[in-house]
């Protein structure tokens, strides 16, 4: 998987080959089992590290491209939006996404392995970069950025130096500047076939329909209007297909049943954490002499209940 830097990424996005999609050793034995009828029980066993991060993000672009492409023009005009169940489900994909790559990295007491499933979706939202689903990378790169994780500093400082650059460079597209000037310009760039940031999309549909009529004071259509409400459409109706990406549906049901926590518990869960680990490096013998460590903004100190392995 080759790596991209800022600087080059106008002159490689336009021209870069999908990744070689990957087999985990459980992928292999899940398809050995599918062969079978027989493979529910194993599946539901694996964790996020027996995946490998590519598998992961293809199969996470194959489910965006799917939902953008059940909308239609009626979903994305003012009126319509407003009432689009599709439109809905598209959002709570999005939060729930987010959300989800919170609670696997919240959810790993071992630090050595909290280290590597931040790693794991650091290369995934890298994959998703590589392949324009622009998408699922704000989701990751908005996990990561959530105060929840970012409250885990100690965790942090062990992530490999290679990860933390790329996450860096990553994590300048997100930037609200220049009204996410730098997501804009890697966008004009990139060719089909691409998954657009859809927060992006609607805003500027929304500030369209804002800024003027579809219909002028004589009655008349409004046509520069709707040729620029056309063009806004045409970036989220009709995706090209990801044909290279075979569609791996073990893998896409095992990551729809995850756990995802809710705002609030991945919030409290992560002061929890972060008071398990300062507790459980010291000394025993000075556990219970231990002052509070300071809440983050908007958490309240609550003991650690969470148990030793």
């Amino acid at each position: 998987r080759s790596q991209i830097s800022l600087g080059s990424a106008r002159r490689k996005n336009s021209t870069m080959s999908l990744p070689t999609p990957l087999q985990s050793n459980l992928m292999y034995s899940i398809n050995d089992q599918m062969k079978k009828g027989d493979y529910n029980q194993r599946l539901a066993g694996s964790e996020l590290l027996d995946w490998s991060p590519i598998e992961v993000a293809n199969q996470l672009t194959l489910m965006e491209v799917k939902m953008f492409n059940s909308l239609t023009p009626w979903d994305l005009i003012k009126e319509a939006k407003e009432k689009s169940f599709k439109v809905d489900a598209l959002s709570n994909w999005f939060n729930t996404v987010t959300n989800w790559v919170c609670t696997e990295i919240i959810n790993c007491l071992d630090p050595k392995k909290r280290i590597a499933v931040i790693e794991f979706f650091i290369s995934a939202a890298d994959t998703c970069f590589s392949l324009r689903n622009f998408n699922t990378m704000m989701q990751v790169l908005l996990a990561l950025e959530h105060n929840a994780v970012k409250f885990l500093k100690d965790t942090w400082k062990a992530i490999g130096k290679r990860a933390r650059k790329r996450y860096s460079e990553l994590k300048e597209y997100t930037s609200i500047s220049d009204n996410y000037g730098a997501y804009r310009e890697l966008f004009k760039v990139s060719v089909p076939p691409l998954v657009p940031y859809w927060v992006i999309c609607f805003k500027d549909i929304a500030v369209t329909e804002a800024a003027s009529s579809i219909f002028t004071d004589t009655t008349e259509v409004n046509t520069p209007l709707l040729k620029l409400l056309a063009d806004q459409f045409h970036k989220i109706l009709n995706l090209h297909p990801y044909d290279d990406i075979q569609p791996n549906h073990a893998l896409q049901e095992w990551i729809k049943e995850r756990d995802v926590l809710e705002e609030k518990k991945i919030l409290k869960k992560a002061q929890m954490l972060e008071s398990y680990l300062v507790i459980h490096t010291v000394n025993p013998l000075f556990r219970t002499s231990l002052p509070s460590r300071p809440s983050p903004p908007g958490l309240t100190s609550r003991r650690p209940v969470l148990c030793v392995d």
